[in-house]
């Protein structure tokens, strides 16, 4: 029938999907690349679109740059509030990520308080200063807990720009 495309040996059924049917494939993308705590992809997703955006800063020597961020104290968060105000700190981490980052950058939750942001297009410097201004905005405003306590949440920051003896982004992580 008129439904199916055929290209070479691949054929590709075409329909009309409706909104619950679109709904649960976004729900079901949704679920598979991103982090459900914080919205941040999640760890095999952003270490995929890293080697996606090394091999694409070596095809047109463009800079590339990444940061690793690590909550401060996020063991004694857990031991002294419970798990619940860490929970809150990683989501106010990623929602400030969402903020302050451009829609170009993936990001990604490497595992429990470790995450990557990969900088399409950034020089070490630029990313210094995208990393203090993360730093700077995570320190100045404290996370309010459920008790009512005031839960000041800070972070270390490492920054490395794509070189040209780095053989993949696991090198440019190291």
């Amino acid at each position: 029938a008129e439904d199916v495309l055929r290209v070479g040996g691949h054929a590709f059924k075409l329909k009309h999907m409706d909104a619950l049917e679109r709904r649960y494939h976004q729900d079901m993308v949704s679920r598979t690349t991103l982090d459900p705590l914080t919205g941040v992809g999640n760890r095999a997703t952003v270490l995929h679109l890293l080697e996606s955006q090394v091999d694409l800063a070596r095809r047109h020597g463009r800079p590339l740059s990444v940061i690793l961020a690590d909550l401060d104290w996020f063991k004694q968060v857990n031991d002294t509030h419970g798990h619940r105000a860490g929970d809150r700190a990683l989501e106010s981490f990623g929602a400030l990520l969402h903020l302050r980052l451009r829609g170009s950058d993936p990001v990604g939750r490497l595992g429990g308080d470790e995450f990557l942001i990969v900088l399409p297009e950034t020089t070490a410097m630029m990313a210094l200063q995208a990393a203090e201004g993360l730093r700077r905005a995570l320190a100045e405003h404290p996370l309010r807990l459920e008790d009512g306590q005031d839960l000041k949440v800070t972070c270390s920051l490492g920054v490395a720009e794509l070189k040209e003896g780095d053989s993949d982004g696991g090198a440019l992580l190291a």
